[in-house]
């Protein structure tokens, strides 16, 4: 399942880190928001929306936990603050968000450290550059006859 299109509930934990203007739109389809007043930070003003959310997720049917929460959004529309709660637990998550605009500059790790995901799968047409010998031999084997022109 996309985060995208998760459940509202989870979605908002999972998805403000990947897709901050994202999340806020899946925010303003909920049926329990509401406008909580002014809210400012260093160098922004904004206003603070309260909400609720039922996350029945992946859980059984009655056993839906409800999150609540607040959400800072800036004058230009953009999330600065999200904290979420769940119910009948101490449970917070607070996400804040700053320096828009700001170059940064990212390395990627050396290939030695880098792993794929087992729970995702590669890419098309993405060779495997590991795996057993039955592996490779079937790999091999897929790969017979496959050859460009010039080579025997």
């Amino acid at each position: 399942m996309d985060v995208a299109d998760a459940p509202l509930g989870i979605a908002v934990i999972k998805l403000v880190t990947i897709d901050p203007a994202l999340t806020l739109e899946r925010l303003r389809s909920a049926t329990d928001i509401r406008e909580d007043g002014p809210a400012s930070g260093d160098d922004w003003t904004g206003k603070r929306f309260t909400f609720s959310l039922a996350d029945t997720g992946d859980k059984p049917l009655g056993a839906a936990r409800t999150i609540t929460g607040a959400v800072d959004v800036d004058d230009q529309d953009r999330i600065r603050r999200l904290q979420v709660s769940f119910a009948g637990s101490d449970e917070r998550i607070v996400t804040q968000f700053s320096d828009f605009g700001v170059a940064v500059t990212v390395t990627a790790p050396p290939a030695g450290v880098v792993q794929q995901n087992p729970k995702t799968k590669p890419s098309p047409g993405a060779k495997s550059s590991g795996g057993n010998a039955s592996d490779k031999a079937a790999e091999d084997k897929q790969n017979a006859g496959t050859a460009g022109p010039g080579t025997k």
